[in-house]
């Protein structure tokens, strides 16, 4: 094999002058890898480029490319020989997949190896690769910076858990894949920003310490056409803002997410498949499923709306279909037929779906709940809160799951006041139920997220300026919407960016100085994970009309408030 490695530039994965997009970047490295390869091939993935890859491609796209199979690279260890095909190889450059690939390059199963890392490869890794190709099989090495799971156009995870304190058991490897991350999406964006970080962050500078050893370790590839105004890489830590996290959500995606679960474009539904006897599982894709794309940030009125008007244009296609009368007709609904069939899934799954947030909304009472929790997120009335949240009590209809997510809200929020009520709140969770090492959440999101360890001002009561400006805006504008009042501390930041007035005290520059004019290009990271409601926030801020910020969005993981507090649990009071 010959050694010398193709540094793939990656000019080809996305237009960067127009906007930046983590879906498109990835597809564009994708369609390049198994375009370019003629012949039968089959596509070797690993754990996490299995999911990388499914995100952003159907399986019956990829297959259109004269991809004939799909193989774990860990997967069956007595694959049959098939020297006809050829292998594309897809992987993260990690120690265990180049021993799989040694293992796999020494007694090869297939013609030729096309080998595709998803970062950039050590020499010696490349080195030792050479050594294992005794067959001479391996056509081209190169480096296609896909290493992260785009679920947006500008969103992003790496499926990253437990990123909660440098002191933690994992941070290590935490920081690592981090880093990878963030230093691909730089890679497939073409940018070479400048940096900031949440200042009281322990886990934001050590992140942008590495982060900047790696881009000085390789310069080269980071030597992009400068800008009149350098982009921005903001990173952040989750703990900044724990409200956002814990709140019910009202636009679709978000729903779907916080009361189901999303993982990798997939939800898991308890209506049991006929065929398999498992849990049915249906894809919600932006880029697969144009009604999803449509509807993905409507709040759940308008989707009852929408979702009528598409089993009504189902129905009337149906009744059309049925009156075949003549050749024509039947050529007609032959052609249409794929696309009939599709329309008819389409319907069945977000029927499905609707119907399943409809039934727990009304059987967990989650319109009174989410009420409340807005209350406690955007408002400050002492006196009022303890007589509403006594109340949620005093309500049947209310589980004690719910009960805990509105006592860890009102904690945060008066953390400081003196008179607060917290203990008295834990007593009366123990009496609905809520077993020990749940109400220790209480103290542990305090310990992890409380007023004295984060940036910004969550609660936006720092400041009477603030509160004013709060009441004002209310008394003009008066509320669309109850429950989606909130706004993530996000949005807070990302407008201060826009007006370039983002202190420098609470986000200092790791690289670069302030400059006269606000950046065009933005990547937000949130160390220990990220929400669809801030999702929404960045989507909002890219459609807005007239100049504004470019945004992508990305996080160790997409939380709900489940998985949020399942990383909670693993906070011991460790240092920021």
């Amino acid at each position: 094999m010959n050694s010398n490695l193709n540094q793939v530039e990656g000019h080809f994965a996305i237009n960067t002058v127009h906007r930046m997009n983590a879906i498109q970047a990835v597809q564009d490295y994708i369609t390049k890898m198994i375009s370019n390869i003629s012949g039968m091939k089959v596509l070797l993935l690993d754990a996490e480029t299995i999911g990388i890859v499914s995100m952003v491609y159907s399986q019956s796209q990829i297959l259109q490319k004269e991809v004939y199979l799909f193989e774990r690279i860990d997967g069956v260890k007595d694959r049959k020989l098939m020297a006809h095909l050829k292998a594309v190889c897809f992987l993260r450059p990690t120690q265990a997949n180049l021993e799989l690939l040694d293992q796999e390059l020494r007694t090869p199963k297939y013609g030729e190896y096309h080998l595709f890392f998803s970062n950039v490869v050590k020499n010696t890794y490349i080195q030792e690769l050479a050594q294992s190709d005794v067959n001479e099989v391996v056509t081209q090495l190169q480096e296609f910076y896909a290493d992260y799971f785009a679920v947006n156009p500008d969103t992003f995870t790496l499926n990253l858990r437990k990123v909660i304190s440098v002191n933690a058991s994992n941070w290590g490897a935490s920081l690592s894949r981090t880093v990878e991350g963030i230093a691909s999406c730089l890679l497939a964006f073409k940018k070479q920003p400048f940096i900031r970080y949440s200042g009281k962050s322990d886990i934001a500078h050590k992140t942008v310490v590495e982060l900047q050893r790696r881009i000085a370790s390789e310069a080269s590839l980071y030597d992009f056409r400068k800008t009149d105004v350098p982009p921005l890489l903001l990173i952040l830590d989750r703990r900044d803002d724990p409200i956002t996290p814990l709140l019910n959500q009202w636009t679709y995606q978000s729903m779907v997410h916080e009361l189901l679960t999303i993982t990798n474009n997939r939800v898991e539904l308890k209506a049991v498949d006929p065929k398999t006897q498992k849990p049915s599982e249906i894809v919600l894709s932006c880029e697969q499923d144009p009604w999803f794309k449509q509807t993905m940030y409507m709040n759940f009125g308008d989707l009852g709306v929408n979702i009528k008007e598409l089993v009504d244009d189902y129905q009337h296609k149906t009744k059309s279909n049925q009156n075949i009368q003549n050749l024509d007709d039947i050529k007609r609904f032959v052609d249409e037929y794929p696309q009939f069939k599709k329309m008819a899934g389409n319907v069945t799954k977000h029927v499905s779906l609707m119907s399943e947030l409809s039934s727990m909304i009304d059987r967990r009472s989650l319109l009174v709940v989410s009420e409340m929790e807005q209350e406690l997120a955007n408002n400050h009335n002492h006196s009022k809160h303890l007589d509403m949240v006594k109340d949620m009590f005093r309500n049947p209809q209310i589980l004690k799951e719910d009960l805990l997510k509105i006592v860890l809200l009102y904690a945060i929020r008066y953390e400081d006041n003196g008179n607060n009520e917290t203990t008295k709140f834990i007593d009366l969770l123990i009496a609905a139920g809520v077993p020990p090492e749940k109400r220790q959440l209480i103290s542990q999101l305090v310990q992890y997220a409380g007023s004295g360890v984060r940036s910004g001002d969550v609660l936006r009561n720092k400041s009477k300026m603030a509160q004013g400006l709060q009441v004002f805006k209310k008394g003009i504008k008066g509320v669309e919407n109850i429950y989606t009042e909130h706004k993530p501390l996000l949005k807070d930041i990302l407008d201060q960016v826009q007006q370039n007035r983002l202190k420098e005290i609470e986000y200092p520059f790791a690289v670069g100085s302030p400059q006269a004019h606000p950046p065009q290009d933005v990547i937000v990271f949130i160390c220990g994970g990220i929400t669809y409601e801030e999702a929404l926030t960045v989507h909002e801020f890219n459609n807005a009309p007239g100049p504004h910020l470019r945004i992508v969005l990305g996080g160790s993981f997409i939380h709900n408030s489940q998985s949020f507090l399942e990383d909670v649990s693993e906070f011991k009071s460790f240092g920021r």
